[in-house]
């Protein structure tokens, strides 16, 4: 729930999410830009929304992360 409050888009429907944790020796630069956001969060790198394709132009995802209400996208 707790999640679900600071990042809706990370939790699936049943309440679930699958959590990944990225230290700052792992990426040093994406570990600094998550401890930067509220609720430390970043959403799955394969960007879609329920029942929606797989984001895979620029275009596609800035509308999905729009939809979203992403704080961020970043696009690597």
């Amino acid at each position: 729930p707790a999640l679900a409050a600071v990042a809706p888009g990370a939790v699936h429907a049943d309440g679930t999410c699958r959590a990944q944790v990225i230290r700052r020796a792992d990426d040093p630069a994406l570990h600094a830009l998550l401890m930067s956001l509220p609720g430390h969060v970043l959403v799955s790198t394969r960007l879609r929304l329920h029942n929606e394709p797989i984001a895979c132009t620029l275009e596609q995802a800035a509308a999905v992360a729009a939809r979203a209400a992403a704080a961020l996208l970043w696009v690597g």
